[in-house]
């Protein structure tokens, strides 16, 4: 299947069903465009075999289930948007193994848990959207040493605890939206 394949641009469209683990054979593909689509279904693991991924963007559709932790592999990636889908279950920690990632958008989703503290280690972090989902627990304490950082969205989840002291100290925040949690 077209392994010479760099970009797939295919976004404003009416596809419908889910996304082919077949696309995971095009080990070149640089940039998969699939937003604003009608896709569903999970997010085939196999998606994680693109060790050349540097953008991928499958916001805008009906995808449901977890993200595969087959994620961590996009080891180019530098940026992901899984927005405004049906995902579930938890962030998985693998994010943290892409360490040149600057953009993150899982924002309106249906996610649980904690936000992992690993995410901390991507020091290239520009922009972290996880805001309109359900996770709990506190703000991570590293997330006040990601340097690079001036995006950080939060809002409408159901975070607790205080805000790092220090936060804001040692990055170039530029947008903090932390409302509509229990935060004290």
């Amino acid at each position: 299947m077209l392994k010479s394949l760099r970009e797939v641009i295919l976004w404003e469209n009416q596809f419908s069903g889910f996304i082919p683990k077949e696309l995971g054979n095009c080990t070149n593909l640089e940039m998969l465009a699939l937003y604003q689509n009608n896709l569903v279904e999970e997010i085939p693991a196999e998606l994680g075999n693109l060790m050349f991924m540097q953008k991928l963007y499958l916001y805008r559709n009906g995808l449901n289930g977890t993200i595969p932790r087959e994620i961590g592999n996009l080891t180019q990636a530098v940026e992901i948007d899984f927005s405004e889908n049906y995902l579930t279950g938890e962030i998985p920690t693998e994010f943290s193994q892409i360490k040149g990632l600057k953009l993150v958008y899982l924002f309106q989703n249906d996610l649980v848990g904690v936000i992992p503290n690993e995410l901390s280690s991507l020091k290239n972090l520009t922009k972290l959207d996880l805001s309109i989902n359900h996770l709990t627990g506190p703000i991570p304490f590293g997330f006040q040493y990601l340097a690079e950082l001036y995006h950080l969205l939060l809002f409408s989840n159901s975070l607790t605890g205080s805000i790092p002291q220090r936060f804001g100290l040692y990055s170039r925040l530029w947008v903090v939206d932390f409302s509509d949690n229990y935060l004290t």
